[in-house]
């Protein structure tokens, strides 16, 4: 008799929350609610992995930051890396990234600054991942904060770590990075040049910020009044959000 895979998926927290890491990286933060729910329904207080506990914050926090809620935000995240800290878990590195966004958006920033640096000291220099997520971190808040020149440097350090660890999604992401700097500092040929090195990975970036690349090399050729070249850019936007079957882009 065939199992219906489905109903497998339903009975175990570990594969909801997997789902719940598959639509986070396709930004369908729509998705969250409903398999956080079920995934927080199979787990009791004898739940030995504590590391699930720790997931399921981070992710309500991550829902929270993107309805505005921070300073919720910034409490779920804190549980979150409380509880995913020593597990070795791969997504401890998610859980402080997005805790020191959620301190930034609260006010503490100099706080999540610092924070992140500490831990960049103290994590072991053969933890690439969490390195990268916690070098990312730093970006992110360098560009909403408008200090272009901290974020491109710490851009190039999140290049020097992809490199190293041959970290292909990391590299599109510091490709990504780099390339927003030079456009906000008004260096359009270098900026286009970066979102151009993006696009040709956008397969191994997460499908918002690929798209979003594409958008930067159409307004970097606008800019340079390079109409043409702008118009077919956003020929290829339109046809990428379709093969990525993502109607949700297009507008």
């Amino acid at each position: 008799m065939d199992v219906d895979e489905a109903d497998i998926k339903d009975q175990r927290a570990k594969l909801l929350l997997t789902e719940a890491w598959i639509a986070n990286c396709h930004h369908q933060v729509a998705r969250l609610p409903s398999l956080l729910e079920q995934a927080e329904s199979l787990l009791t207080d004898q739940t030995t992995e504590l590391s699930l506990f720790g997931e399921l914050d981070h992710f309500h926090g991550y829902d929270l930051y993107f309805d505005g809620e921070a300073e919720r935000s910034r409490q779920f995240q804190e549980d979150a890396v409380s509880k995913l800290s020593g597990t070795r878990s791969p997504f401890l590195g998610e859980a402080e990234l997005m805790l020191g966004l959620a301190r930034c958006m609260v006010g503490q920033t100099e706080l999540a600054v610092q924070a992140l640096e500490n831990r960049i000291d103290e994590v072991d220099t053969s933890q690439g991942l969490l390195l990268s997520r916690l070098i990312a971190g730093l970006v992110f808040i360098r560009l909403v904060c408008g200090d272009l020149g901290k974020a491109r440097a710490d851009a190039q350090r999140l290049q020097f770590v992809a490199n190293k660890f041959r970290m292909r999604q990391t590299k599109a992401w510091s490709s990504y990075m780099l390339a927003c700097t030079y456009l906000h500092s008004g260096e359009l040929e270098t900026a286009l040049d970066y979102f151009a090195q993006t696009y040709e990975q956008r397969y191994v970036l997460e499908s918002m910020a690929a798209l979003d690349a594409v958008v930067g090399m159409a307004l970097s050729q606008q800019l340079l009044q390079l109409d043409d070249e702008a118009m077919e850019t956003a020929g290829r936007l339109a046809e990428f959000a379709q093969e990525l079957n993502a109607p949700q882009y297009l507008s």
